[in-house]
């Protein structure tokens, strides 16, 4: 990167982040490094979710960052995904890596080695211009971007939510970090029809201060430009819901 960018990118705001995740009650996201359930419909709304973009940007393009275990979970005919800027973090670096994991830049796909430097390489000339950044897996990039909430090139902003209500999926062995109270855990039980006095929390504690605002009806659809299914879905016995949470400044 040349020092007229480094200029350029240390006068420009934080690149805007969501997260992107399908969790269960108790926030479990896997197990054995992969997805316990398989599920269309909601692969069609992270699909839809991570490739739209807006009718008057152009030749804007959305990005996902993800891990190098997340970029080797995808089937490789499916790899870079299509219409997407793909990131991968790994402490694998140099063209012989990139040749490993199967990764090319003149296909949208690009190798570095921290989100930091993923945030900034989408903000240089490298890409295409960028329109929305997804965080799509896996746990421990999460987990960074959810404690740490920002940087000097990013900032995590939204969460975009798939909640599994049933099954439990308790064999899951990697949880996404609680960002809600323990109010708001009973409220999404309580909208799923579960109707426990005690919230299901697992192994994770609820926050004491409200951090991040589930978004309305309204506002998420306003996020994906149309219609959002805002109630019960199911799905080979799979009972989930779509969320958009923002956090509070």
């Amino acid at each position: 990167m040349s020092n007229d960018e480094q200029e350029i990118m240390a006068q420009q705001k934080p690149l805007s982040l969501i997260a992107i995740v399908a969790i269960t009650r108790t926030n479990g996201l896997g197990v054995n490094g992969q997805l316990p359930w398989r599920l269309s419909r909601e692969m069609a709304h992270f699909r839809k979710a991570t490739s739209a973009v807006g009718e008057n940007e152009g030749s804007k393009m959305n990005a996902v960052i993800m891990g190098r275990k997340t970029w080797q979970s995808i089937p490789p005919k499916f790899r870079p995904l299509k219409g997407r800027v793909n990131v991968v973090i790994s402490r694998q670096s140099g063209k012989e890596a990139e040749k490993e994991l199967g990764i090319s830049p003149e296909e949208h796909s690009h190798l570095v080695s921290s989100l930091d430097a993923a945030a900034d390489l989408l903000g240089s000339s490298s890409t295409p211009s960028i329109y929305r950044t997804f965080l799509i897996g896996g746990a421990q990039l999460y987990k960074e971007a959810m404690e740490r909430e920002r940087s000097q090139s990013w900032s995590l902003d939204k969460l975009m939510i798939t909640r599994i209500h049933s099954p439990a999926f308790e064999e899951c062995d990697v949880f996404l970090p609680e960002f809600r109270t323990s109010d708001q855990i009973k409220e999404d039980e309580r909208f799923a029809g579960i109707g426990n006095d005690e919230p299901a929390i697992g192994k994770l504690k609820p926050l004491p201060e409200q951090k991040w605002s589930a978004a309305s009806d309204q506002q998420f659809d306003q996020f994906m430009g149309g219609p959002v299914s805002h109630g019960i879905e199911e799905e080979k016995d799979v009972r989930y819901t779509f969320q958009l949470w923002d956090r509070k400044e």
